[in-house]
């Protein structure tokens, strides 16, 4: 069964869906005034992590 799960593209970039999620996300976190920091704080996650997530940028577990 093909994934449906979208991935970096063979360059390495990230998908189209993944930088859309990033940029909603990145709006989200800004609207309620939180730093990336903050923002990490409250998920229990790196601000590492959050840019990682905003720019699209998604780590292979």
């Amino acid at each position: 069964m093909p994934s449906t799960t979208p991935s970096p593209d063979s360059s390495g970039r990230p998908s189209d869906a993944y930088q859309i999620l990033g940029r909603k996300l990145r709006a989200l976190r800004e609207s309620c005034g939180l730093t990336q920091e903050a923002a990490a704080r409250h998920i229990g996650a790196s601000a590492s992590k959050v840019s990682r997530l905003e720019n699209g940028r998604v780590g292979q577990k």
